[in-house]
């Protein structure tokens, strides 16, 4: 049986039985149970400046973590931290205000009982971190930080080494929200290679246990590497040469609402494909299209500003590629209740747009003779929240799920083969 976090020996655990919306305090672990494809909504008073710690675990189902501050913008998430369980933080608030939880299980045969916690904790400000050094340190609290200075496209490679507790690093960009982490890179050891930022600024480092109560001595590693990538934009085809395991970076300038292709063609390496916000939000990933070029087709960009791409090798071979950025038509508006047809031709993508309310149960449908799809439904920032892999099945439904936050959703579908289809949006009323 899998581990349970620590936090649920620790405090009084407190049972809620029904999904919606509930109110949590620092100290506090609940428990409640979920269907999957429904959304708890726990929401917590903070003030800018706080450190929070959540955590949510279970037994068997597959955790999903979302946090909302004030404003309905999500400022951090989380999948898999422990196993299957999920943990935002340490992370600093940036606003006063009440902050909202979306949790959420995948893979739970009808309902699963987990347990969340919330807590404020303490972290300590160790020092500057300098590239090409090793330094040491002694972990004491929750988190240690460490900062280092850089500018728009450095990339960085980040280790922590311990021999008494099991390292996870994060990563938070100069405004605080979190950009990325990593617990097992090699062994227990923890490491952020070869990643891009996106802004200028200080940017900070946090070494933390795996497991709350264990603490230590640790070594961690930093080297910054400057601005190497190179700019694209919409309607341009470059080149560009794989030549380590970082892969090739490329910036282009993005506008909320465009829909993007990109591919990466080439004769010598199988390529694979990343897209990313400057808040570092992955939105699309593609490895195998067409043969082993790698594309990306039917990209909503989500904001105003810098995007970033990375083109890399599958097998970690060398090697050029060529890579187009195009603009695509505008996405189909659907609306609930609306039943929108058409057709596929094999191999292709199609991009769909429709306005969510937080809190909002819906489904999805989508039938055809001939197409075995792939479908992804992405939240307003551009994350990636379900998704059905594609099966020998022509007929999908995705069953009922909630909304976390209000938005503007889309789904991409990729279809397999030639063919009409029906794509259907219902909402939920009872």
């Amino acid at each position: 049986m899998k581990r349970l976090l620590l936090f649920c020996l620790l405090v009084l655990v407190i049972p809620v039985t029904a999904q919606g919306v509930f109110h949590l305090q620092y100290g506090d672990t609940r428990t409640a149970t979920l269907r999957e494809g429904d959304v708890d909504f726990w929401t917590f008073d903070g003030a800018a400046g706080d450190t929070v710690l959540i955590r949510m675990a279970t037994d068997y189902a597959d955790p999903y973590l979302l946090l909302i501050d004030p404003n309905g913008q999500i400022v951090a998430y989380n999948d898999d931290y422990c196993q299957l369980n999920s943990q935002i933080g340490p992370l600093s608030l940036l606003a006063d205000g009440r902050y909202t939880i979306a949790a959420r299980l995948f893979n739970s045969e009808g309902e699963s009982t987990y347990a969340i916690n919330l807590e404020s904790t303490l972290f300590e400000h160790v020092g500057e971190l300098q590239s090409g050094e090793a330094l040491a340190g002694s972990l004491l609290e929750d988190a240690d930080y460490w900062m280092f200075d850089a500018n728009v496209g450095d990339v960085i490679d980040v280790s922590a080494h311990s021999d008494v507790f099991d390292a996870t690093l994060m990563l938070l960009a100069p405004d605080g929200h979190f950009l990325c982490a990593c617990d097992d890179y090699d062994g227990t050891d923890a490491r952020i290679c070869g990643y891009l930022l996106a802004e200028g600024g200080d940017y900070t480092v946090l070494v933390k246990p795996f497991e709350r109560g264990f603490y230590g001595d640790y070594t961690v590693e930093f080297n910054l590497y400057e601005n190497t990538s190179r700019n694209i934009a919409i309607g341009e085809t470059s080149q560009g040469m794989v030549e380590n395991v970082r892969g090739d970076f490329w910036l282009f300038e993005g506008q909320a609402g465009d829909v993007i292709n990109a591919t990466a063609h080439s004769d010598t390496i199988d390529t694979m494909l990343y897209i990313f916000t400057q808040h570092g939000t992955p939105i699309g990933f593609n490895d195998d299209l067409s043969g082993t070029n790698a594309s990306l087709g039917a990209v909503l960009l989500p904001e105003d500003g810098l995007y970033w791409m990375v083109v890399d090798s599958k097998d970690n071979i060398p090697g050029e590629y060529d890579l187009t950025l195009e603009s695509v038509a505008e996405p189909f508006e659907l609306a609930f209740g609306d039943a929108h047809t058409g057709e596929f031709e094999a191999n292709t993508r199609q991009l769909y747009t429709f306005e969510g309310e937080m809190g909002a149960a819906m489904t999805l449908t989508f039938t055809s003779e001939t197409i075995s799809p792939l479908i992804y439904v992405r939240l307003p920032n551009g994350l990636l929240y379900t998704f059905h892999n594609r099966n020998s099945q022509t007929s999908v439904d995705m069953g009922t799920f909630d909304l976390p936050i209000s938005g503007l959703y889309s789904i991409t579908i990729e279809a397999d083969a030639a063919g009409a289809y029906e794509l259907q949006l219902g909402l939920v009323t009872e």
